[in-house]
């Protein structure tokens, strides 16, 4: 993506219900920073994040030391915490964090949702 994009939103592949307007957010709210994150109840979501392309030889020295989670990555390089309250007007339930891992969770998901 060199040359063609300054940043990348990295996101898990389980989250279906992911809104444009979340990352939206996280692209108006990055500023100077190296990367932007999304936190809800208390925990920061780095599989929920904007990462300028920049930081490539940073995320190349933390893989050859062996460091290989992206909070390692996070505590070194300049990063912006989205709290939950400046996402809720965008994704009034945070559904765009909301995971779906097992046949259970998508089950629920259409009955909370989809009302099926």
């Amino acid at each position: 993506m060199e040359g063609r994009a300054d940043a990348l939103y990295l996101s898990s592949c389980d989250v279906p219900f992911l809104a444009p307007a979340f990352v939206q957010r996280l692209i108006d709210r990055i500023g100077d920073s190296s990367a932007c994150v999304a936190r809800a109840g208390g925990r920061d979501h780095p599989l929920a994040a904007l990462y300028r392309l920049d930081i490539v030889a940073v995320v190349r020295q933390q893989l050859a030391g062996g460091r290989l989670r992206l909070t390692d990555l996070l505590r070194v390089i300049s990063t912006r915490i989205v709290e939950a309250d400046e996402l809720i007007d965008v994704d009034p339930t945070l559904r765009s964090l909301r995971n779906l891992n097992t046949p259970g969770d998508y089950e629920a998901a259409l009955r909370e949702i989809a009302g099926l």
